[in-house]
Formats: C-alpha cells, structure tokens, sequence
C-alpha cells in the first residue's frame, strides 16, 4: 500500500456526517432517479468515473477497486459478473475511501495508486461506514423504525 493513503482521522460519527453531507447535497436532483444514476452524478462530481471490467476474471485478481491519478481523477472498477445491488455498494465503498482517505488529507498522488477492496481493517471498516450511511442513512432508517415502519415483511 502507498505511503500516501492515510487512514481517516475522525470518528465514525464523523464518517457518517461527511457522507449524509454529501447525501443531501445530491439528493433533490439526482436520487429520484435511481441510486445507480445518484451513485454516478456523485462520482462525476468528483471528476471520477466508473468503469466495468470486460474479463470476469479481472474481478478475482483486482475487482472493486479505486485508481487513483496524479491529475486528481480517479476510476472505480466494478466486475461484469456482480449484480446492480452489489455494484452500487461497491461503489459507494470505492468513493468513501477516495473522499475519507485522499480528498481530506489533500494527498497529491504522484503515481497512480491502485487500491483493491480486499481484506478487512481501519481503511475497510471506514469506507464501509460511508458507503452504509450514504446508501442507507442511519438517521432515516431509525425515523422509519421509531414510526412503525414493519420492516420484518422486506
């Protein structure tokens, strides 16, 4: 791993800010028409784009993976094989550790920098807490449990 992907320094609550920030910011316009397009207006907004792999294999080796390049921009790969539901947490998670560990720390990425999503630890556990808050926002899921909301028949 690169010397220059730092881990995210706040809380998780923290986590969960940033990504409700970002949330509601995109939310009039582009979440009604679909979580695949809201994922994808956020990432253009980041000068990023998503691409799908055109080998299966390519996903065993390196699937669900962030590039990102010296001039700011940045690519999350998603595999051919993986089902829409999968490929929108995917690339929240790809888009959490872009925002959480190089945008707050300004890193100036001198080399491409591939990270893929493999394994489990701090650098993990976060970008999955921004990609759960920004696709299921805690904050309304709780609203909808404390009004009732039977969610045993989902």
């Amino acid at each position: 791993m690169d010397n220059n992907y730092k881990i995210f320094p706040g809380t998780y609550e923290h986590i969960e800010e940033i990504a409700s920030d970002i949330r509601k910011k995109f939310i009039p316009e582009y979440l009604w028409s679909g979580t695949n397009y809201f994922l994808e207006q956020i990432v253009e907004n980041f000068n990023g784009k998503i691409l799908i792999a055109q080998n299966p294999y390519y996903f065993e080796e390196e699937g669900g993976s962030l590039s990102v390049f010296p001039d700011g921009t940045f690519v999350i790969k998603l595999s051919p094989i993986t089902l829409r539901f999968r490929d929108n947490f995917t690339i929240a998670h790809e888009l959490g550790h872009y925002i959480l560990h190089f945008l707050v720390h300004k890193i100036k990425v001198e080399n491409e920098i591939t990270i893929a999503r493999y394994g489990s630890n701090n650098f993990e556990s976060q970008a999955n807490r921004f990609a759960a808050e920004l696709l299921m926002p805690s904050e309304e899921i709780l609203d909808l449990i404390n009004n009732g909301y039977d969610y045993s028949e989902i």
